[in-house]
């Protein structure tokens, strides 16, 4: 089956070649991506992978920290830690996507830094201009018309994808104060403790899950959706969360208390974020 080739409501001849007026974008049939062991992956931008605030910012430089013209106004944008690793480790298993809400020029500026040799989303950005009523959830309908088993995305929101299961909820990353306080035009602080976010981490392990067991239950010939998946896997995580709370009480309890009757263990998989040989070793070539 050829690829499914949309075309683009932008018409400037000039910038064909661009992110921005791409014409043509090209998405992988379904058969294809099975038989290269990938699933797809719709990518959010605004805090879910970055964070950005229009007013000017004079704190000190950080590795991530840039800024991009829009319109008439500026932008000081940050990416979230470990963006470059997701982004990495996911495209071994993935066909990325970014699936936006924001103006596609915008969003063309955010990924000359986000990912400025297109290894990542090439030209798969689909932005406000591409939205049937603003829904995130119509478009996937709208690029997968015969089904979104095979389907997953990661976001800050829900409601944009009609609260669908198979999309991965991130905490919204905020790196600058401004989202919070601040009237002045000037900002000079950022938010508190952000060395310890490791959601993209976390979600890269949920992800890989979720795709190992796509295919085991593929080659068997009982293919589970993503949906089905991503409840199977939110559950055994909810079990083991619950097992362990059980373990530390029983630890916690006098001598001479009556034991806690424990369930089975079910198992889960918690292979560390660095065990990535399944990153396919040629994962930055």
């Amino acid at each position: 089956m050829a690829p499914l080739i949309l075309e683009d409501p932008a018409t400037d001849d000039a910038k064909t070649n661009s992110r921005n007026t791409a014409d043509r974008r090209t998405i992988t049939d379904k058969a294809t991506l099975l038989q290269e062991r990938k699933l797809v992956l719709l990518v959010d931008l605004d805090h879910t992978m970055l964070h950005t605030t229009s007013k000017q910012f004079e704190g000190d430089y950080e590795e991530g920290l840039f800024q991009v013209d829009h319109g008439r106004r500026l932008f000081t944008v940050m990416l979230r830690p470990h963006h470059d690793r997701f982004l990495a480790v996911m495209s071994c298993y993935f066909e990325l996507h970014v699936v936006s809400k924001c103006m596609r020029s915008y969003a063309s500026s955010l990924l000359e830094h986000l990912d400025p040799e297109q290894r990542y989303f090439g030209n798969r950005v689909y932005t406000r201009e591409d939205l049937p009523n603003e829904s995130k959830f119509e478009l996937m309908l709208k690029l997968f018309p015969d089904g979104y088993e095979h389907v997953v995305a990661i976001d800050d929101r829900r409601s944009v994808w009609s609260h669908m299961i198979n999309q991965y909820r991130v905490s919204a990353y905020r790196y600058f104060t401004s989202g919070y306080f601040g009237l002045n035009d000037v900002i000079s602080a950022k938010m508190p403790d952000l060395v310890d976010d490791e959601q993209l981490l976390e979600a890269e392990r949920f992800l890989i899950d979720v795709h190992e067991r796509f295919f085991s239950s593929y080659d068997k010939g009982t293919a589970k959706s993503t949906t089905e998946l991503f409840t199977e896997v939110h559950e055994e995580r909810k079990m083991s969360k619950q097992i362990a709370k059980m373990s530390v009480m029983e630890e916690n309890m006098p001598d001479g208390a009556k034991e806690i009757p424990f369930p089975e263990h079910q198992g889960l998989k918690c292979d560390e974020a660095d065990n990535c040989d399944k990153n396919k070793e040629n994962v930055n070539q």
